[in-house]
Order: structure tokens, then sequence, then C-alpha cells
């Protein structure tokens, strides 16, 4: 039976002339995004099957900007099709659909921007987040000069971990809370794009630990593998099917959503009730 990560394999590369190592890795972060929220691995240093996965490349190599596009496709349409199932008023799927679109659709910004907007998005049913960065290049810039992204990375850290965090920040605002909180069990992923990895990476973030935390793919090289042509006529076919594929996905988010309401939690303020992960030897020993 052809999977998930099969089908959006087979269905990019019909579109998008993209080394077969990136659609690979976007596929695997489509899926742990939208279904790994649901998982939980026992006996296991990282509880959730979480990625943060990013794509690098020349300027014009890689075709970052198309992959991504089929990407978010098939994210819209199972974000949208999982919110329909579990809302039965209009209203209500419109207001959920908002919330977890800009769940999914994280850009960046400051540390405490980005544990407000979680925080808020907790309280509102998300329990998935996903750092969707085009420009993940301009947030590693930003963290390496000391910009006002440089917070990020600790808290990406935090984030792989899911732990608690207290953070206190200035006051000038008033009406923003000095302290804010993290609290344990995020779910949280990245999927990045960039150029030249070396152009970003210093070895600052190696000692916080944010490195080790990356799966980053690099395409060397100035040429690109293969072409396809920029006009189509199956184009618009194989858009169709990547909703498709995104509406199967949707669906499969609920199943597990459901059947996540009969598990329990141990802690009042950590990560929701989620179905455990069960390995064969076979497998935990090529992770291992």
């Amino acid at each position: 039976m052809v999977n998930f990560i099969d089908r959006f394999i087979e269905i990019t590369e019909k579109i998008v002339d993209s080394p077969r190592e990136f659609i690979e890795g976007a596929a695997l972060s489509l899926i742990s995004s939208t279904l790994g929220r649901f998982h939980v691995i026992q006996k296991s240093r990282g509880k959730h099957p979480q990625t943060f996965i990013v794509l690098c490349s020349a300027p014009g190599i890689g075709r970052r900007g198309e992959l991504n596009k089929c990407y978010n496709i098939v994210l819209k349409s199972a974000i949208y099709t999982y919110v329909k199932q579990k809302f039965v008023k209009e209203e209500e799927v419109k207001k959920q659909y908002a919330a977890e679109k800009r769940a999914m659709f994280l850009e960046g910004g400051s540390e405490q921007g980005l544990i407000d907007i979680i925080e808020e998005l907790k309280d509102k049913g998300v329990r998935g987040f996903l750092l969707n960065a085009s420009e993940f290049g301009s947030i590693l810039d930003s963290i390496r000069t000391g910009g006002y992204m440089h917070g990020l990375n600790k808290l990406f850290c935090k984030l792989w971990s899911e732990e608690f965090k207290i953070e206190d920040f200035s006051h000038r605002d008033p009406r923003k809370p000095q302290a804010r909180v993290l609290r344990e069990g995020t779910y949280f992923c990245i999927m990045g794009y960039m150029q030249k990895a070396e152009d970003y990476l210093v070895e600052e973030m190696s000692k916080v630990g944010l490195l080790r935390r990356l799966l980053i793919i690099d395409k060397k090289g100035t040429e690109m593998d293969r072409f396809l042509p920029a006009i189509s006529e199956e184009y618009d076919a194989h858009v169709k099917q990547l909703k498709e594929l995104g509406s199967d996905i949707g669906k499969r988010m609920y199943e597990l959503s459901e059947g996540c309401k009969t598990e329990k939690t141990d802690t009042l303020d950590g990560p929701l009730p989620c179905l455990e992960v069960i390995m064969n030897g076979d497998v935990k020993d090529e992770i291992n």
C-alpha cells in the first residue's frame, strides 16, 4: 500500500525539479507536523516524533520555493479537512481553521512573541506548531548577529526538548506580562529553506545545541540535477492530487485525535494525551 510519504514524493516529482532528497525531506516534515502530534515514543529521550528539517542550496538550485508551494498546498488541505471533521457549525470551522493555520505557518519573530503566539493558540485547542520558514537563513542571521530573533537560538532547543520554560523580559509595555511561560509538552516542528548553510551557521549555535537538533539537507554544487518544463498540461491535475492527499491526511488527523481521547496523561499542564508508537526491534536498532 502506498503511504502518505510515497504519494507526496510521487506527485511532487512530476511538477517540481527539486533534488529527490529535498522532496523526501519535505515529505517527512509534512507527516511529522500533521500526524506526529498525536503520537508519543515511550522509553525515548525524544518523546514525540517532531522534526527540525532545513533544505539548503545555492541560489536558483533546488527549487526550494516551488517545493514549498507544494508542501503548503497539502498542509492547508490537511488542516481544513481536519477542522471540518471536528466541528459542525461553519462559524466554528472558520474560527478554528484560522487558529490552526496560524500555528502551522509561523515565520519567525522574537522569542517572547513566539511564546505568546504558542500559548495563545494552545488555549484555543491547537496542539501542533510549525515554523514554516521560507527564509530560515534570515532567522539564523539574526541569531548570529544578535538581532531581535537572537533568543530563538535557546527557545528552539527548549521546544525540541518540550521543556517547561519561564523567561523574564522587559516590562516597557504594561499591557503585556513581563514573564513569559512556555508550558511543558509543546509539539513544535521546523520546515526551513535557505541558501548555503555555511553562510549562516556559526559555532555558538553548536554550543547551545541548536545545530544538533537540525536535520540539514544540503545540496552542493551549482547545477540542477534535472529539469522540468515551466508549463505543463498536467499541472492542475497534479495540484488536485496534492489537495486530495492533504484531505486524506486531514481525515487521518481527525481519526488519531479521536483515538487520543481514550488515552491518559500524567501531568496537569504538560503534554496532551497521545497514542503510543510501538516499534519492532529492527526499527529500534536502526534509530539507535
